[in-house]
């Protein structure tokens, strides 16, 4: 085994030992239907170091995260949609925990977002039901903006059937 795939193999641990791979959605002004989708990788710790080799590593694949101070805390953090999806294809064939909401990512949201299928009010409902697959699998709450509050709040306005 190569050093570099020893490295993709720990960064893969690290992601699967706690890390969130979600998708936010929320409130947007500057978007069309006035809501967002944005899929979100962020690792949260104490040890700057773990994520100071995490960020290494994805500089070195030129993926851009950010590390946010929070309390007593750091946060690595990826929201760009290019950078998501290379780390995903990157770390993909290595992933157990979040093997599947990796590929519900890469396979479902991330092609409709960049098909702009979330633009309509019908597609923006199909995208979130796979946003809320991924929010399901890695969170225990329910949140606010999911497919039933976007099918109640457009009820009127979209498709039948």
């Amino acid at each position: 085994m190569t050093e570099y795939e020893a490295m993709g193999l720990y960064v893969a641990g690290v992601i699967d030992g706690g890390s969130a791979i979600t998708v936010v959605v929320g409130k947007d002004s500057k978007a069309r239907l006035g809501y967002h989708i944005t899929p979100t990788i962020s690792l949260r710790r104490r040890n700057p170091a773990i994520l100071q080799v995490i960020d290494e590593w994805a500089t070195e694949h030129g993926i851009r995260g950010s590390i946010i101070e929070k309390n007593d805390s750091l946060e690595w953090k990826l929201q760009s949609r290019d950078d998501v999806r290379e780390f995903l294809e990157l770390l993909e064939p290595y992933l157990i925990v979040h093997d599947n909401t990796a590929q519900l990512i890469l396979n479902e949201v991330l092609p409709r977002l960049d098909e702009g299928t979330h633009r309509t009010k019908d597609g923006f409902l199909e995208t979130i039901e796979y946003a809320d697959m991924v929010r399901e699998a890695t969170s225990g709450s329910t949140p606010k903006y999911n497919a039933e509050y976007f099918e109640e709040l457009w009820s009127e306005e979209l498709s039948s059937g």
